[in-house]
């Protein structure tokens, strides 16, 4: 059978999905200014972040009451929002962590398949403990 070749791109998950729970993760640690979260964003590995979009996002999650942002009024410059999570946001992120373990359990089984082994029982629980660890350290 002829090997054909998918695009990268065309397999990944959409990084605009990601970049509210990583913002969270941010936010959880402490809070920021957005500029900060911004600067943190690309120096993660996420890449760089249109600042139209990470404000969007911000916005939003305020919207939603998972965020609290404070614009700073000193008149110095552009304005600057500094923004803190709440606990509705600490509630999303553990759905989402939540959410992204079960997902992973889910994607092993094709994932063990294509390996050419069976999903183990016990390799779905490496899974999840990776993913739970990889969420808990924040």
């Amino acid at each position: 059978m002829d090997e054909v070749a998918i695009p990268e791109a065309s397999l990944a998950p959409s990084m605009s999905s990601w970049l509210a729970p990583l913002l969270l993760l941010f936010l959880r640690e402490e809070g920021a200014w957005g500029y900060e979260l911004a600067r943190r964003t690309e120096v993660s590995g996420f890449g760089e972040t249109r600042s139209e979009a990470l404000y969007w996002v911000l916005g939003q999650m305020e919207r939603e009451g998972m965020v609290l942002s404070e614009r700073d009024g000193s008149g110095k410059g552009l304005p600057r929002r500094w923004c803190s999570i709440t606990a509705s946001g600490e509630a999303y992120l553990k759905t989402w962590a939540g959410s992204l373990a079960r997902y992973g359990e889910v994607v092993d089984l094709p994932l063990a398949f294509t390996r050419g082994s069976r999903a183990r029982p016990e390799a779905r629980r490496e899974v999840k403990t990776q993913v739970s660890y990889e969420i808990g350290r924040g």
